[in-house]
């Protein structure tokens, strides 16, 4: 059979090659993100997590009902009251110790309550909240503590006040703790972040592994025939099925051999 010419198409078995290596490498690289993600999600991660919750303004929604309706806290009249929730979350995959915080309250506020919300009674009655109750009325704060806090324990704190002006905000510092204090959009968008991320992997992974597949049912199907012929070369042939007959287009040279005089 005559030599094909030096510059026929490559072997679809090459084709097929560097189809699967470079699947091998992304199948490679992929693999090693996610184990690079299971093995942080294995370590000890100490994380405090506070979601702060828009004002709720309660003397308004009162008001709507008429102006008969009169607000007292320990038997004084106020104009103003406002309640934000707070959700304080150990985010960590480890229980947190000695936990405190401060929940502050901005500016001119006489009249300041809190008060922590969850259905476990022994951890509402592990929370301690501490204040003087001697302290001005301008930047009023109080103290919570805990002495330990399980893993993925919740509880929710319902703080009053009467400067519509401002809100409360959270002052946490502990030692080798991440802190985060969010909105729950922020929160929410952490989240669809993170599963658009695990939803990118899955598919890039599944394509790897049908490519892999595909790939690899070709390669079985193909017989590779070499032939030497009269003029010293030598021809690879792939046969694209077991059944296939011999044709010319099937072969490419594999390397030329120098004719003998």
């Amino acid at each position: 059979m005559p030599a094909g010419d030096k510059g026929g198409a490559m072997p679809e078995t090459v084709h097929g090659d560097w189809v699967v290596a470079i699947a091998s490498i992304i199948a490679a690289i992929v693999g090693g993100i996610v184990i690079f993600l299971f093995e942080r999600l294995r370590a000890a991660r100490r994380s405090l997590r506070f979601v702060i919750q828009p004002t709720e303004h309660i003397s308004d929604e009162l008001r709507k009902h008429g102006d008969f309706i009169e607000l007292k806290v320990n038997g004084s009249s106020v104009a103003e009251r406002n309640m934000t929730q707070i959700t304080v979350k150990n985010a960590s995959n480890v229980p947190l110790e000695n936990i405190f915080f401060d929940l502050l309250y901005p500016g001119d506020n006489p009249v300041t309550l809190a008060d922590r919300i969850t259905t476990n009674d022994k951890l509402r009655e592990a929370i301690k909240i501490d204040f003087d109750p001697n302290a001005p009325s301008l930047d009023r704060r109080l103290t919570f503590s805990l002495p330990f806090f399980n893993r993925g324990e919740t509880f929710d704190i319902k703080a009053f006040f009467s400067n519509r002006a401002t809100s409360p905000r959270i002052e946490c510092r502990l030692p080798d703790v991440g802190v985060t204090i969010e909105t729950p959009e922020e929160l929410q968008a952490k989240q669809t972040l993170k599963e658009r991320i695990l939803i990118a992997i899955g598919i890039i992974v599944l394509i790897v592994i049908i490519a892999l597949l595909f790939f690899g049912i070709i390669r079985d199907t193909r017989r590779e025939l070499f032939i030497f012929a009269p003029d010293g070369s030598t021809l690879v042939c792939v046969l694209p099925h077991p059944g296939s007959s011999l044709d010319q287009k099937f072969c490419v040279p594999l390397k030329e051999q120098p004719q003998k005089k």
